[in-house]
């Protein structure tokens, strides 16, 4: 009896051992993606890391300015009235600035959330804390999909329940391919959130940049610049009829902010065409199947424009500070 149950237990364990290994050839053989596709993903992420920075500080650079010219400009005036007049203007132009700013902001909500769900998923050790992270970053990536739907009136489709629900099923020997099934749903379920929260960032950064400056009733950098430029004559004392070192010295901080808003703003523009463009590329390779290393050049155009954009932003801070 003994022996009649060791070996019942010795061949079932034998089954076991058996649909185990075979379960892993078969999750082997069907591997949902590429180790290159992989790879190329996590490049894309790791480029698109901090993107949202540099759009962000482009806003913070244009209200430190205004405010600053609001000041410059209103001490040239004769009466309080016509100072206060100025002052109130500015307040009121940054309000409706505010407006479109608002919607920018959540989309770069939502761009940093993805860059850091991709980077997540593509991970070569997939543990559980990385799965946890996984999950509330999906829930997380639909509530600023709602936000930013909410401020535009849009209907824009996320994705992040579904990713969500993907990394929740797989454990054990699961794990590695719910993982590539979760990173592949996350890329190709993304365009469209990708696409409206690019080109948000690309309206709001055109009303700065002067790229389309007719569409929004917005002040630019350069509207900023010419205001003070021609205001300075009246900036003098009307004691000495000159210029105290203050004074020079924060239109000088301020003519140069403007010009460096200006090229971080452009910057910002065409980093998140590029985004874009280099993600819908993406997409149609995971979607067609194909190897996506073709876009390593352009995923690493797109991470020196980021690199760039740090740079002017650093530069700028240094100015307005």
């Amino acid at each position: 009896m003994m022996n009649l149950a060791n070996t019942r237990c010795t061949g079932r364990w034998s089954q076991l051992v058996a649909f185990t290994l075979l379960l892993s050839m078969v999750l082997a053989g069907c591997s949902v993606l590429t180790d290159s596709q992989v790879n190329v993903i996590n490049n894309f992420a790791q480029a698109t890391k901090g993107f949202s920075a540099s759009p962000a500080a482009v806003m913070e650079a244009h209200a430190t300015l205004r405010a600053e010219r609001g000041v410059l400009v209103a001490s040239t005036m004769t009466t309080h009235k016509s100072a206060l007049k100025t002052l109130e203007q500015g307040m009121q132009q940054e309000d409706r600035l505010r407006q479109e700013a608002s919607k920018a902001t959540a989309a770069l909500s939502i761009l940093d959330t993805y860059s850091d769900l991709l980077n997540t998923l593509s991970s070569d050790r997939f543990t559980d804390d990385l799965k946890n992270k996984s999950v509330a970053l999906g829930t997380a990536l639909d509530q600023d999909v709602a936000v930013l739907n909410k401020l535009t009136g849009g209907s824009t489709q996320s994705f992040g329940a579904l990713v969500a629900g993907i990394v929740r099923g797989g454990g054990g020997i699961l794990v590695r391919h719910m993982q590539q099934k979760a990173l592949y749903q996350a890329v190709t379920n993304a365009h469209e959130a990708v696409t409206q929260a690019t080109r948000a960032v690309e309206k709001l950064m055109a009303a700065y940049s002067q790229l389309d400056p007719k569409k929004l009733d917005l002040d630019l950098f350069m509207q900023e610049f010419m205001e003070i430029k021609q205001n300075f004559p009246m900036m003098q004392s009307a004691a000495s009829h000159r210029w105290d070192l203050q004074t020079l010295d924060r239109v000088q901080a301020a003519l140069r902010s403007s010009e460096r808003g200006l090229a971080l703003a452009k910057s910002c523009s065409d980093a998140a065409a590029k985004y874009r463009e280099a993600h819908a590329k993406l997409v149609q390779a995971l979607k067609g199947g194909s190897d996506p290393s073709f876009l390593i050049a352009e995923i690493n155009a797109l991470a020196q424009q980021v690199k760039a954009g740090k740079e002017v932003r650093d530069e700028l801070k240094k100015k307005v500070s």
